[in-house]
């Protein structure tokens, strides 16, 4: 268990080399409590928690950021997960699942002790950035979110108005720095973020009452168009938390919905709400309405670059003006091209009907495989 730390969380290393017995006694503390407490199914008692606030203050005071001190502690609790499967009853089912119930509620609450003590002595040392990350973590899994916010002095608003950012996975764009992000939300009193560098992900948390909800949309909506200029091109799901309890869910459903965004073969640089997705909504619940749409785009393989000019007529809002300059090519070649698709297809993009049928056949194209893999 020393040795894992070690190798999989480096500020468990530097910690290593100063207190390493004191570290090894410590995780060897974790592992055998929660043997313990899930034998004789009880509770983690207030010794237990006081040493996890301990535990949580300290790994502050090391500079460790609340990500490597959840890190720790759960690889102490696989390693007493693994004491407790050896003397479990292995043939009586029931016996097992119950002792890893009980383990998993336990570092759950012990998790949760340790953060905000962790919370309350980030505040004290940077200003509470790290913290306020904790706090976003928190409410996004809906664990003690006042008790953070408590921890951190802050007062948590009635609701929130999430805007979930992806950058569009083509064209050129480039990376959002988190400076950027705090310099936007500055202006913003209460706001929070998270920034997830691999997926480029930006999860803006805007607070707002009902009275307020309208006036925060239009903030979002400047404040996406700003990172737009900034990163090229966005695809924004907006969603509604009307309480803090209530974030999970709301960025459940933004999560779940984002990829219907990308779907979309006229998606512009604005927040989206769920309710504007319900056509893409539908064609991506109905598999075979799906497969039927995006054949009748099948014919257009015949002619070079027919789709991609049907995808950027669309981008460019139907302008053929645009259309022709996006794809360099005269006006009359994009005529041409617009009347070979009419013929292939047997639907007029110059035409209302044909508009349609022909966007949703777009979408249906461009949706993933599933969308839980674009989550």
């Amino acid at each position: 268990m020393h040795d894992a730390l070690v190798l999989k969380v480096p500020k468990y290393a530097v910690l290593a080399k100063q207190h390493d017995a004191e570290l090894v006694d410590e995780l060897h503390y974790v592992a055998r409590r929660m043997v313990e407490s899930a034998i004789h199914h009880q509770p983690l008692g207030k010794t237990d928690l006081n040493f996890f606030r301990d535990v949580g203050r300290e790994r502050a005071r090391a500079r460790f950021s609340p990500d490597d001190l959840r890190a720790g502690m759960q690889l102490a609790y696989l390693a007493g997960a693994s004491d407790v499967s050896v003397l479990a009853d292995t043939s009586n089912h029931v016996d097992v699942t119950t002792y890893f119930a009980h383990a998993t509620r336990e570092l759950g609450q012990l998790a949760r002790v340790a953060d905000v003590a962790c919370a309350a002595a980030l505040a004290e040392m940077d200003g509470g950035k790290l913290g306020m990350g904790l706090l976003v973590r928190h409410l996004l899994e809906g664990s003690s979110p006042d008790a953070t916010a408590a921890a951190l002095g802050v007062t948590l608003p009635a609701g929130y108005l999430l805007l979930l950012c992806r950058p569009r996975p083509y064209g050129s764009r480039q990376k959002i720095h988190p400076m950027v992000a705090e310099r936007l939300l500055a202006r913003v009193p209460g706001a929070l973020c998270q920034l997830r560098a691999r997926s480029e992900e930006l999860l803006l948390l805007l607070p707002i009452t009902e009275d307020t909800l309208r006036t925060v949309r239009a903030t979002g909506s400047d404040l996406t168009a700003e990172l737009a200029a900034i990163m090229g091109n966005l695809h924004v799901l907006e969603s509604v938390a009307a309480s803090p309890q209530a974030v999970p869910a709301a960025y459940a459903e933004a999560k779940n919905s984002i990829a219907l965004i990308a779907a979309m073969p006229d998606a512009e640089n604005r927040p989206y709400h769920v309710n504007e997705l319900l056509i893409e909504s539908t064609i991506s619940a109905q598999p075979a309405l799906r497969r039927k749409l995006a054949g009748l785009l099948e014919p257009l393989d015949q002619g070079k670059d027919l789709r991609r000019t049907l995808e950027i007529l669309f981008a460019c809002g139907l302008d053929r003006e645009k259309t022709a300059k996006r794809l360099y090519i005269h006006r009359r070649t994009l005529t041409y091209r617009l009347l070979r698709i009419r013929t292939l297809t047997g639907f007029d993009p110059a035409a209302a009907h044909g508009i349609q049928v022909l966007r949703c056949a777009l979408t249906a194209a461009r949706l993933p495989a599933s969308l839980q893999d674009a989550t």
